[in-house]
């Protein structure tokens, strides 16, 4: 989702066993996680750039 005010703000997305779909979002402090691009927080889903948490 991106970044303001000292936080990365990530969502997490997945399909449920039936197929549904479902969605979670969190706030977490810049340098929590290794995020190769940071970018401005925008709500627009079609801006957001996926990362992978190992």
């Amino acid at each position: 989702m991106g970044t303001a005010h000292g936080y990365d703000f990530i969502t997490q997305t997945w399909d449920d066993f039936r197929g549904s779909p479902g969605s979670a979002m969190f706030r977490i402090r810049v340098g929590e996680l290794e995020i190769p691009s940071r970018h401005g927080f925008n709500a627009a889903a079609a801006q957001w750039q996926p990362i992978v948490i190992p």
